[in-house]
């Protein structure tokens, strides 16, 4: 049977809670769900999403007129944090990778602050991703809302003799709910003098569309875009709040020893902190008293005993009675805090372009192509400027929205990103992009059998991860005993036979290996050891077929734009507009497959 986690919560003014209990437990992953002295609990499957869960009760307990309080739920364990994880060696011993993990931030209690601000009043991970999710859905909304419009409109029929007739009409509303984030957007990059935008070049795109009077195309090339960059948007601000949730080292405020508060980035060295069970630290410091942290958000152990004088690091939760410790390091220059700034750089030098100065030199030359084309053109077609301006200036246009060819590649590589993102957070390290694409591109896997035992036993998940491996794709799991002895029982149950195949990609699995259970191989896996081998596989895999396939697809689009430009302007040069939309479906397919990774669980 699968693990499970319970969560509770106190609900004020709840009358009614059958009406609440009643619909949770019909929610695909709830096991259960109880009221009881003011108190709502939901038990969950390891792998069920708390937080969506968490967002649907407060829905429930607000259309009956109760109050779900985040912040006051009632502790179900002596240890109930187990959900955030470290920079380079983070212990998850059950967490699926993107779980939410507000239950962790949850258990902090503050004492009340008088005129509190309000985004100091609650934990700022729960309400970003609240934020997040609230504005996406909406954003999404919008555009389903603009793409029923365009479909409606298609089935009217034009009127040549008015501007504004009713199918016009819907295409007016329906590109002003697509374009109104995209203009806002080219105009502060207009302030901000960016020049190489994007939304820039889209949004010339679409006054030459209104100027050639192709309404019905600026309208599809508005709203694919805007879809493309929407998607992106979100996925960017899921990755930015799982980084936040890996070194996450609380957001309330810091209650100080003698009274008062500070926001933790206002600590300062010598300045004593009172903590409260379950609370978590802020900064590096000395404990002044003997106390029990669970620190493997930093590292270590999940419950580790320090007496008075020794040095706890941030991000260290305290599980045993309140204590106080003394600032040695600010939350800035806490471990925890360089730990972050490490990640940040290395994951940069894995994913940003390896000539950024010669991508920015083509770019701008295509750009300098776009507007010669567009307005010089012209002056030797020998039909008059504002004639030929309408065979030229959409090809131009279509050839500075191909400028854009590294934003839209960016996409494979936001693929690797995430992933690399995703298995940071769950205990699992990869050295670098190569290593992430040896163990995406491999289908078969060779296990040490010491990384399958312990003490002459198998371990619990070592048959379960050998068969989901299998599930997963990889063709052939075999487990090499050379440098291991034991008995014939234990031997057979784990001595898969070999299938060999042509063709075959193998990596090894044990200390010192590909994947690595000892951190020292270019795969280090932390303490989820074998059962976080199909997580590594599972993300590494779909990271590099959405690489792939974002490439096919994306020189399919540009061959296709090109060869609209190059053949509609010779029939019909108004239509030149659509040229731009296949490069723009495939720049949309690429993020869809990003956020397939994204949503990797």
């Amino acid at each position: 049977m699968a693990n499970t986690i319970e969560y509770s919560y106190r609900v004020n003014n709840l009358s009614d809670p059958s009406a609440v209990t009643g619909e949770l437990e019909k929610i695909n992953g709830v096991v259960s769900a109880r009221f009881e002295d003011g108190v709502l609990t939901y038990e969950l499957d390891e792998h069920t999403d708390e937080y969506d869960i968490l967002i649907t009760a407060m829905n429930l307990c607000d259309s009956v007129g109760a109050e779900l309080i985040v912040g006051e739920e009632e502790p179900v364990s002596d240890y109930d944090y187990d959900a955030v994880f470290d920079a380079d060696d983070f212990s998850s011993e059950e967490e699926e990778v993107g779980l939410d993990i507000e239950e962790g931030f949850e258990e902090e209690k503050k004492k009340p602050v008088l005129f509190e601000p309000e985004e100091e009043k609650g934990d700022h991970i729960v309400a970003s991703r609240k934020k997040l999710k609230t504005e996406s859905t909406i954003r999404f909304i919008e555009l389903a809302a603009s793409l029923v419009l365009l479909v409606v409109a298609l089935f009217l029929p034009e009127n040549a003799r008015t501007a504004f007739s009713f199918r016009n009409v819907l295409l007016i509303i329906s590109f002003a709910i697509a374009a109104y984030e995209v203009i806002y957007t080219a105009i502060t990059d207009v302030i901000g003098k960016r020049w190489l935008s994007e939304t820039l070049v889209i949004t010339v795109a679409c006054i030459a569309g209104a100027f050639l009077g192709r309404l019905t195309e600026t309208v599809i090339l508005t709203l694919v875009y805007a879809l493309t960059k929407e998607i992106g948007t979100y996925i960017n601000g899921l990755n930015e709040l799982r980084l936040d949730e890996a070194f996450y080292t609380g957001s309330l405020p810091v209650t100080l020893s003698g009274g008062g508060t500070k926001k933790k980035t206002e600590l300062e060295v010598g300045d004593v902190v009172a903590l409260e069970q379950y609370e978590i630290l802020s900064c590096d410091g000395k404990v002044l008293s003997d106390a029990t942290f669970d620190c493997h958000m930093i590292g270590g152990g999940l419950s580790e005993s320090f007496a008075a004088g020794e040095t706890v690091l941030a991000g260290s939760l305290l599980v045993s009675e309140n204590t106080e410790v003394e600032v040695i390091a600010t939350n800035e220059d806490s471990v925890l805090e360089r730990k972050k700034k490490e990640f940040l750089d290395e994951l940069d030098g894995q994913t940003a372009p390896k000539n950024p100065l010669a991508e920015k030199i083509i770019v701008l030359s295509l750009y300098l192509a776009a507007l010669a084309v567009a307005f010089i053109t012209p002056l030797f077609l020998g039909r008059g400027y504002v004639d030929g301006l309408l065979i030229s200036a959409p090809i131009g246009v279509l050839i500075a929205f191909i400028a854009n060819i590294g934003y839209y590649f960016s996409f494979a590589k936001d693929c690797f990103k995430t992933a690399l993102i995703l298995s940071k957070i769950n205990a699992i390290s990869f050295d670098g992009a190569a290593s992430l694409k040896k163990l995406g591109s491999a289908n078969s896997f060779v296990f040490d059998a010491d990384a399958l035992t312990e003490n002459g036993e198998i371990k619990p998940d070592s048959m379960g991860a050998l068969k989901e491996l299998l599930g997963l794709g990889a063709r052939n799991v075999t487990t090499d005993f050379s440098a291991c002895e034991l008995d014939e029982s234990v031997r057979k149950q784990i001595d898969f036979v070999d299938k060999s195949f042509d063709g075959e990609r193998k990596v090894a699995v044990g200390n010192g290996k590909d994947v690595s259970l000892s951190k020292d191989g270019s795969v280090a896996i932390g303490s989820g050891e074998i059962s976080f081998v199909p997580l590594a596989y599972k993300t590494a895999k779909r990271a590099v077929k959405a690489k792939k396939t974002a490439f096919i697809f994306m020189i399919a689009g540009y061959v296709l734009s090109v060869a609209a430009a190059v053949v509609i302007s010779i029939f019909a040069a108004d239509f030149v507009l659509l040229g731009a939309v296949p490069a723009l479906a495939a720049a949309l397919f690429g993020s869809l497959l990003d956020l397939s990774v994204a949503r990797v669980k």
